[in-house]
């Protein structure tokens, strides 16, 4: 039986889920509105993707700093410790980013939402004269003007 360094074995698991969530944001950014049902399971399965990329490579992080303290008992040089430090960091960031992406993908909802609302609370407060926005300066004629006017061209 060979010996196969650990490292190399969490490296490709990271690389295989990286790559998955990766083409999993790809399916979710070209589309654009309210998320799906099957949008959030895909999401549901990228969260839990990062997190156990995020549980590895903190596992491989602590293993770097035994193997730096003690590089001849894990018979590693200093470059190799350097290089497989610098996969750490840059595995890291795209993890990041990815989290970054897939938090976006689930608040767009919501701020179109928010967006939709104030709207309609700018028309309703502003046009009709009856929401809460409309008599801001309390002597009601901007509301009863706007309302009014949209009566009018109503032709009623």
């Amino acid at each position: 039986m060979s010996f196969q360094d650990p490292y190399y074995l969490v490296h490709d698991e990271i690389e295989a889920n990286l790559s998955r969530v990766m083409r999993q944001e790809q399916s979710l950014t070209n589309g654009q509105g309210a998320v799906s049902n099957d949008a959030k399971r895909t999401l549901a399965e990228m969260d839990e993707q990062l997190d156990s990329v995020d549980f590895q490579l903190q596992e491989l992080n602590e293993a770097m700093k035994l193997a730096e303290a003690n590089p001849a008992r894990f018979r590693i040089d200093h470059e190799e410790i350097r290089s497989r430090k610098s996969y750490i960091e840059g595995a890291q960031s795209r993890a990041k980013k990815l989290r970054g992406t897939v938090q976006q993908v689930l608040t767009r909802p919501l701020l179109s939402c928010v967006r939709a609302k104030w709207y309609v609370l700018q028309i309703a407060g502003v046009a009709l004269g009856d929401g809460p926005l409309a008599d801001a300066r309390g002597d009601g004629a901007r509301g009863a003007g706007a309302a009014a006017a949209l009566r009018a061209g109503e032709g009623g």
